[in-house]
Formats: structure tokens, sequence, C-alpha cells
């Protein structure tokens, strides 16, 4: 499973792909009291910090101003949006904490148009992507925080009273029932993620103290999919992947 912010649009969402042009994603929105909506590539313009990604995808923290206009001509300053996810073999635990009024939300869909939606349920979320089931579970509804965790399985018969032929059988699905076991350790999952990597991530010194930390940071933060081939590549530069002005 290639887990990620592998589409252009997504720094502030994931993209899950079982393999070529196969696959789902989640992504933030934020809306403020006055009812403007912040998604997609409005969070591009919104960047404070982009902050550490480890290579194996078990640590990857991004931070946005949600006071920023989504313009090019806008200067991100406070961090007031903290987005972190960290992976582990067969799951990703993910968390967003916004430090300012409005509506935080976690949105299921299909990047690049791709055809697997989010069946929701009382329970969480599942889907049938060929031969792997995957599966997400939430902690209770807040408005400043949002948080999950997406596993996946080889699809099989469900341990439950579902058939083996339903796409997404709910309480017997093994994918989301393995994200509901993992859900209460979600932010001691996440806390030890970051504190294990800060400690063995390459650094340097001297007069080149940060450099490596901040080319490896921005370097991972934009690898993107090929979605029709399922392979990971990096773009030439950041203009390849910030929107331009004017686009809708």
């Amino acid at each position: 499973m290639r887990v990620g912010a592998l589409e252009a649009r997504r720094w502030a969402g994931l993209v899950f792909a079982s393999g070529p042009d196969e696959g789902i994603g989640l992504r933030l929105v934020f809306t403020t009291p006055d009812g403007r909506r912040r998604e997609l590539e409005d969070w591009y313009w919104m960047v404070s910090r982009v902050g550490p990604h480890a290579p194996d995808g078990s640590y990857a923290r991004m931070e946005f101003d949600l006071a920023a206009e989504p313009s090019p001509s806008s200067r991100p300053v406070q961090s007031t949006l903290i987005l972190e996810w960290s992976r582990r073999e067969d799951a990703v635990a993910l968390r967003a904490v916004a430090f300012a009024p409005g509506k935080l939300e976690l949105v299921g869909d299909g990047p690049w148009g791709w055809k697997a939606r989010w069946e929701e349920m009382a329970d969480g979320w599942c889907e049938a992507l060929g031969s792997v089931e995957i599966a997400a579970a939430f902690e209770p509804p807040a408005e400043d925080r949002v948080a999950t965790v997406v596993a996946w399985a080889p699809k099989g018969a469900p341990s439950g009273s579902a058939g083996a032929d339903d796409a997404c059988p709910g309480a017997g699905n093994a994918a989301l029932s393995h994200a509901q076991r993992l859900l209460p350790g979600l932010d001691r999952w996440i806390d030890d993620a970051r504190a294990d990597w800060a400690r063995r991530r390459p650094r340097s010194s001297g007069a080149a103290e940060g450099l490596v930390e901040a080319v490896t940071d921005n370097l991972l933060w934009t690898v993107l999919l090929q979605p029709e081939t399922g392979r990971l590549y990096a773009p030439a530069g950041r203009r390849w992947i910030f929107p331009k002005p004017g686009d809708g």
C-alpha cells in the first residue's frame, strides 16, 4: 500500500494506493466562522512550516496558518493548524488540531477521480480496493480536532455475520476491527513516532546546521504518485506542485 500526501493537491491529507489507478483518499477541510471553506489547493498558500517527514512514513508533520488567505501573496506566520501522521506496516494514524475558531473535518474522496468511495457506517468507514479491504476508525467528532486510524488487510471472509461477498461487511471487517483496536492508542502512537524520528533523523552541524533537515523535509514532502503506474517520483521542483495563480 502506497501511503502519503501523494497527490499534488493533498498536503493536508493522504492517499492510500493499493495499485495502479486504484486507491482512496482522506483530506482536511476547515470552515471559518463566517463560512469560508479551506481545502485542497488552498492549503499550499497557508503553510507556515514544512515539518519533518521520515522516508519510511513513520512520522510526518505539516503546520498551517488559518488566518492566512489562500493566495500566492499570503505570508503565513502562525501555526494554528498542526497535522501529523504516522505509518506502521498495515495502518496509519492521523491527527489534526486547530487553534483558531472554526470547524475542522476529514473528508473521504477518490484522488485523480478514482472510482473507490468510502462506505460510511456508524462505527467507521470502509471500502474494498481490489484484493485489499481498507477501513477508518474515528475519534468522536470535535470542531477543533480530527483523529483517525486507517488500517488495511487482505480481503477475505469476515469474522462477523456478514457474507464474504460483501464489499464492506461492517463489524465483521478485519481492517475496521484492527483500526478500532488501534484507535485508543493514537496519541501515544503519534507522539512516540515524533520523538523516535527526532532521535534518529540525519542532522548537520556547524555552518550547515539545519541544512540536511531542511532539504530532506522539503524533498520528501514533494514526492508524488504517478496514478496510472503506482510509482513514486519527485518532481523537478515545487512549481510543479503548487497551483498556478488563477487556476480553478
